[in-house]
């Protein structure tokens, strides 16, 4: 799924930052992430946060839901800095 969301060579960072047990099945994870991606030969940069309700099943934890939203990005310097394009 990333290849077709992204180009070669993107970079996405996930840090979870927290995970609050409803059950021992049911947990809500709460994570921030940071993408970098260059379109038509200009590094971009997008960040975001969401939350996740994960559920334990015989298959092992799948996503119930999942929310997103943007955050403000900035570059962590993986990829050319606006300034060097």
């Amino acid at each position: 799924m990333w290849s077709k969301l992204y180009p070669e060579g993107s970079r996405i960072d996930i840090e979870i930052s927290g995970i609050r047990w409803l059950s021992p099945d049911v947990a809500v994870a709460h994570a921030t992430s940071n993408n970098e991606y260059t379109t038509e030969g200009k590094p971009r940069a997008m960040a975001g946060s969401f939350t996740l309700v994960l559920v334990r099943s015989s298959e092992g934890w799948l996503i119930d839901s999942f929310h997103n939203g943007a955050r403000q990005a900035e570059f962590a310097g993986h990829m050319a800095t606006p300034a060097e394009t």
